[in-house]
Formats: C-alpha cells, structure tokens, sequence
C-alpha cells in the first residue's frame, strides 16, 4: 500500500530521510550542476568510513549512502524533491524546477 502526501518543504522531506532510522529510502532531488537525481539509501551507514573529517556543513546536507553505486552523497536540504519510505511517497510541492 502506498500513500503520497503532499509537504510543503523540502526541510519536512530532509526530516523524513533523517527519521528513517537506517532503512532503505528513494530520494529525488537536484544537483548541484542542475541535474535531477534518484538516489536509493540508507543513512547512519559507517562500515565504508576511511577516517577524516566531514567536509560539508551537516546543516544543510544530508550525508547518505548510496546502496546502487557503493558511496557516500551528500544532498543538500533545500533541493529534495521527492522521498519514498516505508510505503509513503511524500512530494516537495514548494521547490519549483524552471
């Protein structure tokens, strides 16, 4: 069963992924270069961690693992589009794509 709900930001969306308490999630959202993404995911992943210190600012990204191409992403809060987890598909119906 699936059940879609329209949110307002893409700030709810990026509250989803974190919530999702280290199940697998699908994630739709933009590029830096302007590209659109689909992403399939887990967060909280450490087993790939080489050391070092986290680059982005982790308050405007996500840090994701991305099961199909076997690394870390980083998804910038602000550009999530769509997230699918645990039956639900929510869509960001704020951000607008020109």
């Amino acid at each position: 069963m699936s059940i879609t709900l329209n949110s307002k930001s893409s700030e709810t969306l990026a509250k989803m992924i974190e919530n999702s308490n280290g199940k697998i999630f699908r994630v739709t959202f933009v590029k830096r270069d302007g590209s659109i993404r689909d992403l399939v995911g887990r967060m909280g992943v450490t087993k790939y961690l080489k050391g070092g210190k986290r680059t982005t600012d982790e308050n405007k990204y996500l840090c994701v693992y991305d099961i199909q191409n076997h690394g870390y992403r980083s998804i910038n809060r602000g550009n999530i589009l769509v997230v699918r987890a645990e039956g639900i598909e929510a869509i960001n119906t704020e951000l607008k794509l020109i």
